[in-house]
């Protein structure tokens, strides 16, 4: 190539200070490229509706995505939960093995996306020893899935930057496949991140106006606490009959996002999904497909999208070294899927039953839903 022209691999750099002489480049070291990630990770903010430096207590905290008390701590044992989260953290370190480990419940389903003042006042109707579930407190637990989710795609957006890099000393050949492999996850991470925001902004605008009817919810009160807690956004696609409800691709569309918390208020398990776009939209959809199934499968189909769509997911840790060895690669591969490169891809039939039953002995208490829906 020309040295000033633009680099073939649209890093936006001319070619002489890009992809030129890079097979002849020193290799990155990994180790120190996965802990570059992480650092991007540690970045944090204030995700309050009316956040700002005058309104804000000071640097963010390390805020739960899974209330701590009542919540998490319900599962843990001797202080301890396993984390689905980690084994993509430590996949480097098990040499591309996606093997979870216990982690104490004090760091568990954290991340900096609060500052202190914020945290405490906006999340205390959900802290509570007694909480009701109503329009409020399920608008809650789908903010903070929400800005969980915004926080880590800005965090992936900005840590892929550094992957650039990777190919440094690889022959040309490979430089074109890991920087085309790159693109695309940029491309979905861009992606993503403009529809996730666009669902903060909704969020935002719900809680400045204390319009909480305008956010829509489908929640399950379970009798018995369920082995797993966990609070995730993720995209629509396919629904629990295998039907396709959304067909994501690139460009500048923007998706559907729904919000899953599994927690645990009152002592007891609740399971609430949860949107605040259009009441006849894709989300209306899923959880139309959702309520449509036997009620003895609902807890069940609920952990299997647990499992499907959100990462941010905690076991009690004699409930994981039950399982078989079977049962928990079925586990871990759902978890990898749609994880960006090199992750599985998901399937039409992702949320239909497998034949494998994980909660059979927990029974419903209680369905709530929002008024609208």
């Amino acid at each position: 190539m020309p040295r000033n022209a633009d680099c073939w691999c649209n890093s936006g750099k001319k070619w002489k200070k890009c992809h030129k002489d890079r097979h002849i480049r020193k290799p990155v070291d990994v180790g120190m490229e996965f802990a570059k990630l992480k650092d991007e990770f540690t970045k944090g903010y204030c995700s309050h509706p009316n956040a700002s430096t005058a309104n804000c207590s000071g640097a963010p905290i390390r805020s739960h995505t899974v209330q701590r008390r009542g919540g998490i701590e319900a599962i843990a044992e001797k202080g301890h939960v396993i984390s689905a989260k980690t084994a993509g953290q430590d996949i480097y370190k098990n040499k591309g093995k996606f093997i979870p480990r216990s982690m104490g419940v004090r760091s568990a389903s954290t991340f900096p996306g609060f500052c202190n003042l914020h945290d405490t006042q906006m999340f205390r109707p959900i802290e509570k020893s007694t909480i009701q579930i109503n329009d409020e407190t399920c608008f809650l637990l789908s903010f903070r899935a929400i800005s969980y989710e915004h926080f880590q795609k800005n965090a992936a957006l900005r840590a892929s930057e550094s992957l650039r890099e990777s190919d440094f000393g690889k022959p040309f050949e490979e430089q074109i496949y890991i920087q085309e492999n790159l693109s695309a996850y940029r491309a979905g991470l861009i992606g993503g991140l403009q529809d996730t925001t666009s669902s903060k902004n909704g969020h935002d605008e719900v809680f400045r106006e204390k319009l909480f009817e305008e956010h829509h919810y489908f929640a399950i009160e379970c009798v018995q606490l369920l082995p797993i807690v966990g609070c995730g956004g993720f995209l629509l696609e396919f629904d629990f009959q295998g039907n396709e409800i959304q067909k994501i691709g690139y460009g500048t569309h923007l998706f559907q996002h729904i919000s899953l918390n599994i927690s645990v208020l009152n002592g007891k398990s609740i399971i609430v999904f949860g949107w605040t776009d259009n009441i006849d939209g894709p989300a209306a959809d899923f959880v139309s497909s959702f309520a449509k199934l036997p009620k003895e499968d609902l807890i069940e189909a609920a952990v299997r999208t647990a499992f499907e769509h959100i990462e941010n997911i905690y076991f009690r840790p004699s409930w994981w070294s039950s399982l078989s060895k079977e049962e928990k690669n079925a586990l871990t591969y759902r978890i990898r899927t749609g994880l960006g490169m090199a992750a599985p891809g998901r399937i039409a039939s992702c949320l239909l039953p497998d034949q494998r039953h994980f909660t059979s002995n927990i029974d419903i208490l209680d369905v709530y839903q929002s008024r609208k829906i």
